[in-house]
């Protein structure tokens, strides 16, 4: 199968964005290392919370891989099913290793995260950090806005014939493999581990990006900020470039949610952007799966 030059560049981009977030996430967090012993108990809060939103559909597909197997030969039927159930077994296996050391890693995130934040305006971590002041309303505003914007989201794209990439598309198929598996199981499992790729990408972007070129622009200056929630949001929509097979529309949409999200950030908190980032990608799911 040729290779499509196309679709090497965008894993490319997607490839050197997470390597520049790496290095950024780990240089911040170095230089505040001190500091470390502040942030850990909500750290580790928010690493297991990502390694528990993600477990559930590790288990799933741990009791599938016969199911997975049988979808992986109609699809390409000369294909040795011992050596596949073994690569799916070795797959699993390092899935679950990544997902153990993410509740470090998340550490990480989060302690940049919010020693950048209190840099700039302390306190946007409220329920974490135990403060009392949680900004309820708007956290639950900040949800509601994340679900119309994923269902609206999802029919725009549904009427003018924008779909899942390939690459979404037989992930999504393994992921369906077993039509005994009711969707009432498959749904609430995959809800749950978008959910955690929005609290991390959340922490990632909205806590360290934005909070450092905050610092970096001006923290208090409007053009300063502007600046840092455009950049922010543009890395971002690059970061999305795979998902579909229109990727500028794509790239236009995350873009400006990512623009709402920075104001959330900005304006409450961060657990706000991550309430309407979780509510985003779980409307999503339940539209994209009655329209797709």
């Amino acid at each position: 199968m040729p290779h499509d030059p196309a679709m090497m560049m965008e894993a490319f981009v997607t490839f050197a964005i997470g390597i520049c977030m790496f290095v950024l996430v780990v240089v911040l967090a170095s230089l505040d290392h001190g500091r470390f012993r502040i942030n850990w108990r909500a750290g580790i809060v928010v690493g297991f919370a990502w390694f528990l939103l993600r477990l559930p559909s590790q288990v799933f597909l741990l009791t599938r891989v016969q199911a997975i197997v049988a979808t992986v030969q109609q699809r390409t039927p000369d294909a040795n099913p011992d050596m596949l159930r073994a690569l799916i077994y070795i797959g699993l296996v390092i899935g679950f290793t990544i997902s153990v050391l993410g509740i470090l890693w998340y550490m990480v995130v989060y302690h940049a995260a919010a020693e950048q934040w209190e840099k700039v305006r302390p306190g946007r971590f409220p329920l974490l950090q135990h403060t009392g002041r949680t900004p309820w309303p708007a956290v639950l505003g900040a949800a509601a806005f994340g679900l119309a914007a994923g269902a609206l989201s999802d029919v725009v794209f549904g009427l003018i014939g924008v779909h899942p990439s390939e690459m979404l598309t037989q992930y999504q198929a393994l992921g369906r493999a077993g039509a005994a598996v009711s969707p009432a199981l498959r749904v609430p499992i995959a809800a749950l581990a978008i959910t955690a790729v929005a609290l991390g990408e959340e922490l990632t972007y909205r806590g360290v990006l934005f909070g450092w070129l905050q610092r970096l622009f001006g923290r208090e200056g409007r053009a300063g900020v502007a600046m840092a929630a455009v950049l922010t949001s543009l890395v971002w929509a690059a970061a999305h470039i795979p998902n579909t097979d229109a990727p500028l529309v794509k790239c236009a949409q995350i873009f400006v949610l990512g623009l709402f999200f920075c104001w959330f950030a900005r304006r409450w908190c961060l657990e706000a952007a991550i309430a309407a980032h979780a509510c985003l990608n779980v409307a999503a799911l339940l539209m994209g799966a009655a329209i797709f």
